[in-house]
């Protein structure tokens, strides 16, 4: 161990720079410095991506659009045409339905040489105006013929003469109407002069009288 003066305090030095050290190390170590907190985790970054506007359009165009319910029919009118279907009438039913009060309106096309020479028209026909006059229906029923139908009414051609007559007597609310230009193309084509039954009313046009009677909201039915 090295005496002296100088060696004394040398070593009293170095013990108290020693003392600091531990002194100053013991502190850091009793206290530690916090350590950096984490940044937070981003979100997620989210892309919206354009819709082109065809597509838009495609699914606007898949959405079904709102049904209606299917209209009623009022009473008298499906009663109507029950007794057109029984009878074998291809009718078109026409709208809107007769109010109360108002006369059920029909006209009846004869066209062909078939439907003026079989006595069945002349049954559908005679069906209709019954019913409507059995179930106190107030009614105009109008017959019309054109073309090869005016043979129904032609006095040399009919084979009903007395039962039209019939018919006209105990339905005032029936009409039979002949084609004018029927009757003038018989003329002029074939010589022939159409001598009508008696009571036949003539219209101009067989074919203009339908359009007009379906205008007024006449129902069409074709024998």
């Amino acid at each position: 161990v090295p005496t002296g003066r100088h060696s004394r305090l040398g070593l009293s030095l170095a013990a108290g720079i020693a003392l600091v050290t531990g002194v100053a190390l013991g502190w850091v170590l009793h206290n530690p410095a916090p350590l950096p907190t984490a940044a937070p985790a981003a979100a997620p970054a989210v892309v919206v991506q354009p819709v082109p506007m065809n597509r838009l359009v495609a699914k606007a165009a898949m959405i079904p659009a709102p049904v209606a319910a299917a209209p009623t029919l009022p009473a008298d009118e499906a009663m109507a045409l029950t007794v057109t279907e029984e009878n074998n009438i291809l009718a078109v039913p026409y709208r809107p339905g007769p109010a109360s009060g108002d006369a059920i309106k029909v006209l009846i096309h004869v066209s062909s040489v078939t439907a003026a020479h079989n006595p069945g028209a002349l049954d559908e026909i005679e069906s209709l105006v019954r019913y409507c006059r059995d179930q106190h229906q107030n009614a105009r029923v109008e017959v019309v013929m054109n073309g090869e139908g005016l043979n129904l009414v032609r006095v040399d051609t009919t084979r009903f003469a007395e039962r039209i007559r019939r018919m006209q007597e105990e339905h005032d609310n029936l009409t039979f109407a002949a084609c004018q230009n029927t009757i003038q193309r018989l003329k002029r084509e074939h010589g022939i002069t159409a001598k009508l039954l008696p009571g036949v009313t003539v219209i101009d046009s067989g074919v203009a009288q339908i359009m007009r009677r379906q205008q007024q909201g006449w129902a069409y039915i074709q024998v």
